[in-house]
């Protein structure tokens, strides 16, 4: 993998690649979101996350065999599992406030906080962009929320706690996995990976106990989705363990906040799945989100 990072930043600047994976990260992340959506309106969402994490851990597990890549030192290995612990409380957290109707407003301060994070980390170990760069950030913030926010949103205590624990938890993933990145790629995923795998797998696993001491004489058991919802699951699995790695390599090519605040515009892809395959429509300040956008890729790019 690292031979492979060598290759990209040999044939083009570490900020021009960095700029085009984590848009990449961004689509694949959006697409993932959308799919595993779908899914989880057929299986409780940690059951969905522990299916489609399993499959990615696999994944991740025999590439990194098959690579040859170098195991990673202790500290790697232990900041790829905060992420992995970041990852799959942010994710829980997001289905919750879909499942309660929150999830316009929830976006929307998820989406800002997860930028700001690893921005604010950024400025603070890496030092201030360069005057287009910071425009184009402070930009891509803006129109993060503009994407994001959705008509009609609860504007309640609730949509918005549940807002700043995802955006936290991704706020950390962005950084931990920027962290993680110092001693590799594949490895470290897959750490990640195994701990958001067994956090989501004690949440289900919990769940299924209290469902069971619901019913008398009866055991909770997990209903067979079909295969579709399979299918789906493992498309979201693949999806997002392929975002993070994108991600980790933008991170480790150039800054941070560069790499998180263009990243964090992955709602722009569930949106535009949204109207092609279930014909939403998307409204007025969305649209104007997603040209403010390119606005914002064009300044950092610079």
């Amino acid at each position: 993998m690292t031979g492979g990072i060598g290759a990209v930043a040999g044939g083009v600047s570490g900020s021009t690649a960095t700029v085009a994976l984590s848009l990449a990260s961004a689509a694949i992340w959006g697409t993932s979101d959308f799919v595993g959506g779908i899914a989880a309106r057929r299986l409780p969402s940690p059951a969905v996350v522990t299916l489609a994490h399993s499959l990615s851990l696999a994944l991740l597990i025999s590439l990194a065999l098959i690579h040859g890549s170098t195991r990673p030192d202790t500290q790697s290995a232990v900041y790829g599992a905060l992420a992995g612990v970041a990852c799959g409380t942010g994710v829980m957290v997001l289905y919750k406030a879909l499942a309660l109707g929150g999830m316009g407003l929830t976006a929307a301060v998820s989406g800002v906080l997860a930028a700001v994070m690893p921005v604010i980390w950024a400025f603070a170990t890496e030092g201030l962009p360069r005057a287009p760069q910071l425009a184009g950030i402070v930009l891509a913030g803006v129109a993060i929320w503009m994407i994001a926010s959705a008509p009609g949103s609860p504007s309640s205590k609730q949509a918005i706690l549940l807002g700043a624990a995802a955006g936290g938890s991704f706020g950390c993933l962005y950084i931990f996995l920027k962290l993680a990145g110092r001693g590799g790629v594949l490895w470290p995923l897959a750490c990640s990976r195994m701990a958001s795998t067994t956090l989501a797998a004690a949440v289900t696993w919990i769940g299924m106990r209290r469902a069971g001491r619901a019913k008398i004489d009866s055991r909770a058991k997990l209903p067979w989705p079909g295969w579709a919802v399979l299918g789906l699951i493992a498309i979201a699995g693949v999806f997002d363990a392929s975002g993070n790695t994108f991600y980790t390599i933008a991170t480790r090519l150039g800054r941070l906040d560069i790499a998180a605040v263009l990243s964090s515009l992955y709602p722009a892809s569930t949106i535009l799945l949204a109207a092609v395959l279930l014909k939403e429509r998307t409204t007025l300040s969305q649209t104007a989100g997603m040209a403010l956008a390119l606005v914002a890729v064009v300044l950092i790019s610079v």
